[in-house]
């Protein structure tokens, strides 16, 4: 890909540049052993990129880019954002066991006579 000057490449111009048929490449693009291979040498040819991207993202940093300022300072371990998360619901307790307002009330009221007496 870095040889092509592109970021994305068809079959097609895969397929000519290793001298087969796009046909081939689809196919060899299918294998699971060719798919980890190619994995392999995709990371590491972009580990080879890794020095050359953070200059570009400091050089942007230092420019006055707050997004990449940020980039830099996470990726150092010097800036970390905290995060508050906030959760509001209800929570649905089913059908009351009481079928009135009545036999609840009288139930809270044995419950309390009940809770003093054990005291």
């Amino acid at each position: 890909m870095g040889e092509a000057g592109q970021s994305t490449l068809t079959a097609k111009m895969i397929a000519e540049k290793a001298g087969v048929s796009p046909a081939k490449v689809c196919e060899r693009l299918q294998d699971p052993d060719f798919k980890v291979m190619f994995r392999e040498i995709l990371e590491a040819s972009l580990s080879q990129e890794t020095p050359h991207i953070l200059r570009a993202i400091a050089q942007e940093a230092k420019e006055g880019s707050l997004p990449h300022a940020k980039l830099i300072l996470e990726l150092t371990g010097v800036y970390s954002e905290k995060q508050r998360v906030e959760m509001s619901g209800k929570v649905d307790l089913g059908e009351s066991p009481f079928k009135t307002p009545e036999e609840r009330q009288e139930f809270l009221k044995q419950t309390l006579k009940r809770t003093q007496k054990s005291e």
